[in-house]
Formats: structure tokens, sequence, C-alpha cells
């Protein structure tokens, strides 16, 4: 029986650890074109998939404008890292709104 493959490991992210203490640094960050969002809500990541169109269930990773819209309405946000892509950010979704479906 094989392990399954946690979705979050092998990456290879930049922490930027020096970077990330610059106030201004990380608004440009936040802001670049390129950053993805990973959005959780009440401490559980959203998961898409399990169903017809995409049978395996897999994390939810905003890009572009949808990415933008979930960080405006980010209760936090915090830089997981730098990647080859761009920025990584994750977002805590506001609890008191029901997310059926992200934007």
């Amino acid at each position: 029986m094989s392990s399954p493959i946690f979705s979050y490991a092998g990456g290879h992210l930049d922490r930027a650890a020096i970077e990330r203490k610059n106030p201004e640094w990380l608004k440009q960050v936040l802001a670049h074109d390129s950053r993805r969002v990973v959005p959780l809500w009440r401490n559980r990541n959203l998961i898409a998939g399990n169903n017809d169109a995409q049978p395996k269930p897999s994390p939810v990773i905003l890009e572009s404008d949808a990415a933008r819209e979930v960080l405006d309405l980010a209760t936090e946000s915090v830089l997981l890292g730098l990647d080859e892509t761009g920025p990584v950010v994750a977002v805590d979704l506001p609890r008191e709104r029901v997310w059926s479906d992200v934007p």
C-alpha cells in the first residue's frame, strides 16, 4: 500500500526570512500579479473536486482576479514563501460567511 502524497510537501518555497520583515517589501509581494492564494476558513483548507468534473480532491489555490478578491476579503494573510512562479500566500477568510464557492 502506497502512502498518499501530501499536496503541500515536496515544494520548494523560499521563505524569504529576511525580506518578510520589511513591511514595504511584503506589501509589494502581496500585490504582485503572479501571487497565488491558498484560502482557509475556520482553520480548514478549502478543497476542490471529488465530483465528476474533477474526481480527485485537491486544495484550492487561487490566481489572478480570484486571488485578489479573496486577499481583499481576508481577515489575515501570511506569506508562505516564494517559488519560481511567484509569491504563495495563505489567507484566513471571514468566519461568519459560508463559503460554498470561492470567487
